[in-house]
């Protein structure tokens, strides 16, 4: 079976998906890389789908959490996919809640701007805020179809702010560690028609 490749969020803790490891033994959750000083987001996950190219010979279904959604949507073309899957996240820039859209001042002067910013205490934090706020959908990305789950209690990107295909009643942010049985059932309706190339749902 081809292996079913989901992106952590930006905190890399691959721990997100332990609920889902036992039911999915094609599982792959990668960590994160490093990346170059004021990288852009499309670039880096070109850098990333190449760590991943050598172990993926027949293929992948491929997907991510909050950040990780947004950097498997960039990622799909690299890998020669035209589908992804989006767990908690946003399809695109412009469905940034205000309070992320508030930040844009910071990257005036790269990841550095963010130096000082609450939450951010780390050079990858802040790395990814600038990316997430600079972010502009690749066209190849905007080619790619995506099938999106997200909860409607999900405080950091809002629901009114998103167009899911399937919403899960009382989700927050993390779905895969508080609602399993939800996430493991929209992998699997999405799972075996990707396999086949197909998405299971039309994308908005």
């Amino acid at each position: 079976m081809k292996p079913l490749i989901l992106l952590p969020g930006r905190n890399g803790k691959t721990s997100l998906y332990a609920r889902l490891r036992p039911r999915f033994p094609e599982l792959v959750t990668p960590e994160w890389i490093e990346p170059l000083v004021d990288e852009p987001l499309a670039n880096y996950a070109q850098r990333m789908a190449e760590t991943l190219r050598p172990q993926l010979s027949e293929g992948c279904v491929l997907g991510g959490t909050s950040f990780g959604g947004m950097v498997a949507h960039e990622m799909a073309p690299a890998l020669g996919l035209n589908s992804c899957l989006l767990i908690s996240t946003v399809r695109g820039p412009s469905e940034l809640p205000a309070n992320l859209q508030a930040l844009r001042a910071h990257t005036q002067a790269g990841e550095a701007g963010f130096e000082g910013v609450p939450l951010l205490k780390n050079r990858f934090a802040r790395w990814t805020a600038w990316a997430i706020l600079t972010w502009e959908l690749s066209p190849a990305a905007q080619s790619v179809q995506t099938w999106h789950l997200h909860g409607d209690l999900d405080s950091t990107f809002p629901i009114g702010n998103v167009h899911p295909d399937e919403i899960v009643p009382g989700g927050g942010h993390v779905l895969p560690m508080t609602h399993p049985d939800a996430v493991e059932g929209f992998l699997r309706r999405a799972h075996r028609p990707l396999l086949c190339g197909k998405i299971p749902m039309s994308s908005q």
